[in-house]
C-alpha cells in the first residue's frame, strides 16, 4: 500500500508539472525558467499555494491574492496523473514498460488539454515523444523484453509507423477531395502517431486508431445533432486519439488475444 501512495504522489507532482507545459508550450513560454503566477493577477504563487492538488482544494479554487476562480484544469490533470500512475504500476508493476506508459500518459496528457484548447499539438511534445519512442524501440531490438509489444516484432514500433501512416495520409487525401480542399484530419493528428506508433508497436497503435476513430465520430455525429455547429466546424481530433491509447493500453493485450 505504501508504494502505491508513493507513485499516486508521484503522478501528482508530475502532473502539477504538466500543467506548467499546458499553460506555457503554446504561448512559446519557458516550462524551465519563471515562478508560478496567478493567470488573473500574475502575482508570484507561494510554494503552500502549489501543492498538487490540494492546494486547490484548501484555497477553493480561488487565488489567494485576487480571488479569482482558477481553472478546474489544474486539479483535474494533477489527479488524472495520479489515478493514471496508479494504474500502471497495478497493471505492469516497477518495470520498463511502467515507465514506458507513465512517460507516455504524461505526453497524452499535455496533447490532450493543449488540443482542446487551442487546437494544436505543439511539435515540441511530439518530438519529445519521438526521442523517448527511439529509445523504447532501440531497447526492445537489443532485448526483445518490451510487454507492450505483446511478442510481436522486434520492429513492431516501425511497422506501426508505416501502417498508420499510411492509413491517415490516405485519410487525408480522401478528406481533401471529398471535402474540397478541407482536410479531415490536422497534421498534427499525422506526426502524433509517430512516436505513439514506437511506444506502442503495430497491434495497439492500430486498436488505438479505431477507438479513437469510432468515438470521434460518434461524438461529431451527437455535436451535429443536438449542439448548435455545422458539418464545417473544426473538432480537435487529439483528444480522441488519447482516449484511443489509453483503452489500447488498458485493453488491448485482452482485444489481440480474443481476435488470434
Amino acid at each position: 500500500m505504501t508504494i502505491y501512495l508513493f507513485i499516486f504522489i508521484l503522478g501528482l507532482v508530475i502532473g502539477s508539472f504538466l500543467n506548467v507545459c499546458i499553460y506555457r508550450i503554446p504561448s512559446k513560454e519557458s516550462i524551465a525558467n519563471g515562478r508560478s503566477k496567478c493567470p488573473h493577477c500574475q502575482k508570484q504563487l507561494k510554494f503552500y499555494d502549489l501543492i498538487p492538488f490540494f492546494s486547490y482544494i484548501l484555497l477553493k479554487g480561488r487565488c489567494r491574492f485576487c480571488k479569482k476562480h482558477i481553472t478546474i484544469q489544474y486539479p483535474l490533470v494533477e489527479l488524472l496523473t495520479g489515478i493514471e500512475f496508479i494504474l500502471f504500476f497495478y497493471l505492469y508493476g516497477l518495470s520498463i514498460d511502467f515507465f514506458a506508459v507513465a512517460t507516455l500518459c504524461c505526453i497524452l496528457n499535455v496533447v490532450f488539454f493543449i488540443d482542446l484548447k487551442h487546437m494544436i499539438i505543439p511539435n515540441k511534445v511530439v518530438l519529445f515523444g519521438l526521442v523517448i519512442g527511439l529509445v523504447i524501440q532501440g531497447y526492445h531490438i537489443i532485448t526483445g523484453n518490451y510487454g507492450i509489444y505483446l511478442g510481436f516484432s522486434r520492429f513492431s514500433g516501425f511497422i506501426a509507423i508505416v501502417l498508420v501512416l499510411s492509413l491517415l495520409i490516405l485519410i487525408y487525401i480522401l478528406s481533401l477531395i471529398i471535402y474540397k480542399g478541407r482536410a479531415g484530419i490536422g497534421m498534427g493528428d499525422i506526426k502524433l502517431y509517430i512516436p505513439l506508433g514506437l511506444f506502442l508497436g503495430w497491434p495497439l497503435t492500430l486498436i488505438s486508431l479505431w477507438f479513437a476513430v469510432v468515438i470521434g465520430g460518434v461524438v461529431g455525429v451527437v455535436l451535429l445533432s443536438f449542439v448548435k455547429i455545422d458539418r464545417k466546424s473544426m473538432i480537435p481530433f487529439g483528444p480522441f486519439i488519447v482516449i484511443g491509447v489509453l483503452i489500447a493500453l488498458i485493453f488491448g493485450e485482452q482485444i489481440v488475444n480474443y481476435y488470434l
